[in-house]
C-alpha cells in the first residue's frame, strides 16, 4: 500500500474525475439505455456482425462499459475477452471511433489479433520494438488503428525511456 503523503489518493482522484468526464463518448441514446434497453440492443449488433450470442459475463460487461463503470475481468484463454473491446468499440458512431489498447505478454498473440481485426474490417496494429517508429505513433496519436496491441515489457521500456526511435 503507497503511503498516504505519496499523492496516490489525490492522483486516483483526479482519474476518476477524468473517467466522469470523456472526451470521447457513446451517443446520448445508447448512454440512455436501461440494462434492458442494453442488451436488446448490443444482442442484435451481436447477432448482426458475428451471428452468435455473448456470454452472459461478456454482456454484463459491454453494459457496465456503457454505463461507465469500472470493470475489470479475469478470465483464461479462449473466454472471449477480445469480443467484449470489439462489441463495445462498435457501440461508437463510425465517426467517433475510440482507441482500445490491449496489452499482450507476447509479440505474437498481437501479431494473431491484428489479423482477426484485419478480417473484420477494424484497423488495427501490434506495437512491437522493432515497428515503433515515429510514424507508427503519429498514426496511433491520430487514432488511424481502432485497436492498439502493445507487449507489456515494451511498455516498461516507454516508461523507463529505453526506446530510441530509429532514422
Amino acid at each position: 500500500m503507497p503511503p498516504q503523503n505519496s499523492g496516490y489518493a489525490e492522483a486516483l482522484e483526479t482519474s476518476q474525475k477524468a473517467n466522469i468526464t470523456p472526451g470521447l463518448e457513446l451517443s446520448k441514446r445508447i448512454r440512455a439505455m436501461s440494462r434492458g434497453q442494453l442488451f436488446d440492443h448490443i444482442s442484435a449488433l451481436v447477432d448482426r456482425i458475428y451471428g452468435e450470442p455473448l456470454k452472459p459475463l461478456q454482456m454484463q460487461t459491454v453494459i457496465n462499459l456503457v454505463h461507465r463503470q469500472h470493470t475489470f475481468v479475469l478470465a483464461g484463454t479462449g473466454f472471449g475477452k477480445t469480443r467484449i473491446a470489439e462489441v463495445y468499440w462498435h457501440l461508437f458512431p463510425a465517426s467517433k471511433k475510440p482507441v482500445i489498447l490491449v496489452l499482450n505478454p507476447l509479440d505474437t498473440l498481437g501479431d494473431n489479433q491484428v489479423a482477426e481485426k484485419k478480417a473484420a474490417k477494424i484497423k488495427a496494429v501490434n506495437l512491437t520494438k522493432m515497428n515503433m517508429t515515429v510514424k507508427i505513433e503519429k498514426e496511433v496519436i491520430q487514432g488511424k488503428y481502432g485497436f492498439v496491441y502493445l507487449v507489456s515489457h515494451l511498455v516498461l521500456l516507454l516508461r523507463l525511456g529505453g526506446i530510441k526511435y530509429l532514422p
